[in-house]
């Protein structure tokens, strides 16, 4: 007899923080895992700390709901991340490098 999981009717929500969208290899990752995945169930939200860099577009065109908080040297800012986080309401928060880590890690806590 097989088991059987149903899948929530709403689609699972993934928060991705990282540090930033330029063309390097965590943010091509970033970029792969979106693409290889099913849109239809999967809503993806990504905040870059930094700006919106090249990959912005790319991942937007995959589905992905993208935002840049421009953090710069101004720790406020994490309040953001905050507010970003409770209106989104993820299932996951995925924290890509050690910035990313220390915020989400901030602001979890």
């Amino acid at each position: 007899m097989w088991n059987v999981i149903s899948m929530p009717s709403e689609r699972l929500r993934i928060l991705h923080v990282i540090t930033g969208l330029g063309r390097g290899g965590a943010e091509t990752m970033l970029l792969k895992l979106i693409q290889g995945t099913d849109s239809t169930r999967i809503q993806h939200t990504v905040i870059s700390l930094t700006d919106e860099g090249v990959l912005a577009n790319e991942l937007r065109r995959c589905g992905a709901h993208v935002e840049a908080l421009r953090l710069g040297r101004n720790p406020a800012r994490l309040i953001q991340l905050l507010r970003l986080a409770k209106r989104e309401r993820p299932a996951i928060i995925h924290a890509w490098m050690y910035h990313a880590n220390i915020a989400v890690s901030a602001v979890v806590w």
